[in-house]
């Protein structure tokens, strides 16, 4: 397994809700009932907020290089 970094750890968080978030709205919490169309856009949802987690991170907290 991989040792994330405070940014990817933070992501993670972000991603967490916005994923939980989504079944919320879905009404589902068993993964095998989902449709291929539910899957796709959780992993777009958890793509999408973890990446913009990292971006305002990194524009929050200039990069040291």
């Amino acid at each position: 397994m991989f040792k994330l970094n405070h940014y990817e750890n933070q992501a993670i968080e972000a991603a967490s809700d916005k994923a939980g978030a989504y079944l919320d709205r879905l009404g589902k919490t068993d993964l095998a009932t989902m449709t291929g169309d539910e899957w796709r856009e959780l992993l777009q949802t958890v793509f999408i907020a973890s990446t913009a987690e990292i971006q305002r991170l990194t524009d929050e907290n200039s990069v040291p290089f």
